[in-house]
């Protein structure tokens, strides 16, 4: 799905003086190294496309292709397809502030903060490398989205812990969770999954 929006959306379309679709290319790119990413992690190797598949026949014929990457291989490519929106000289701003909800997930929330992903991917090339410039750029990533000049990120909550009530544990008090609710402004992204009972598989998470 990715794919086929990134080949027929009009990036160059300029409205006031900007690229109108800039926050959703970045947004689609961004869930589509989601998604590779993810792959990566479960299968370690697995048939990279970058083009449309509109046909069962165009799916068949891109596996049976051999074009296959490893997580060294995916991030390479990642990298270098959102590197040069990490650079632009905005942070939260290039995510969508959307008011309105899909499965309960306001839609603000179902965009990846771009140099987040890009932190992800470096330190995630880095770890099977073992190259100290991946781990260095992944914490510059990290370092810019929570610390982006005017643009800083602030804790919301105090509540940051699981602790012990008493010296017996007889009980534990634990905020943990609380990070996880949608009303948290730190939840930074969150992936609205299935809930349609009608083919026997869906999800409240």
């Amino acid at each position: 799905s990715c794919n086929i929006y990134l080949a027929y959306v009009d990036g160059e379309q300029i409205s006031n003086g900007e690229r109108k679709f800039l926050k959703e290319i970045i947004a689609v790119k961004c869930y589509r190294a989601w998604a590779y990413l993810e792959l990566a992690k479960i299968y370690g190797e697995v048939p990279f496309v970058t083009t449309p598949i509109l046909t069962a026949d165009a799916a068949e014929q891109a596996v049976a292709s051999g074009e296959r990457r490893d997580m060294v291989g995916i991030c390479d490519y990642l990298i270098e397809d959102l590197k040069e929106y990490g650079e632009l000289s905005k942070n939260d701003e290039l995510r969508h502030t959307y008011s309105a909800a899909f499965n309960k997930v306001p839609l603000d929330k179902c965009f990846f903060p771009v140099r987040v992903m890009l932190g992800e991917l470096y330190l995630w090339r880095g770890s099977f490398t073992q190259n100290r410039m991946d781990f260095e750029e992944a914490a510059r990533y990290y370092h810019d989205y929570l610390a982006f000049t005017n643009e800083e990120m602030r804790k919301t909550t105090t509540m940051e812990s699981a602790n012990w009530n008493d010296p017996n544990f007889n009980s534990v008090a634990s905020f943990y969770t609380s990070f996880f609710s949608l009303s948290n402004a730190e939840t930074l992204t969150a992936i609205p999954m299935d809930t349609v009972e009608y083919f026997g598989t869906y999800t409240d998470l």
